[in-house]
């Protein structure tokens, strides 16, 4: 299970051909999504707040991995500091 890392308005979520579902969510001027996962539970527009279950991750090559970025405007960060531990 996959869960919002901060809370923010889910803009998007798509189908991307052999990598599984995503969902991107805007908090403020920044973006994060949520790739490969098989089933989600939001849809676009929804509000979510930190730890809501966003969706499922799916199975790649036997393996599972969620695709978790982080987006500041145009720039990439480091996802590990958004992550909750």
């Amino acid at each position: 299970t996959v869960y919002s890392s901060f809370e923010g308005e889910v803009r998007k979520v798509m189908s991307i051909p052999g990598q599984g579902k995503m969902i991107m969510i805007k908090h403020g001027d920044y973006v994060t999504m949520y790739g490969h996962l098989k089933d989600v539970s939001v849809k676009p527009g929804q509000v979510v707040r930190t730890g809501d279950k966003l969706g499922v991750i799916m199975t790649i090559n036997g393996g599972s991995t969620v695709d978790f970025q982080v987006w500041h405007k145009r720039q990439n960060l480091n996802p590990q500091l958004w992550l909750v531990k």
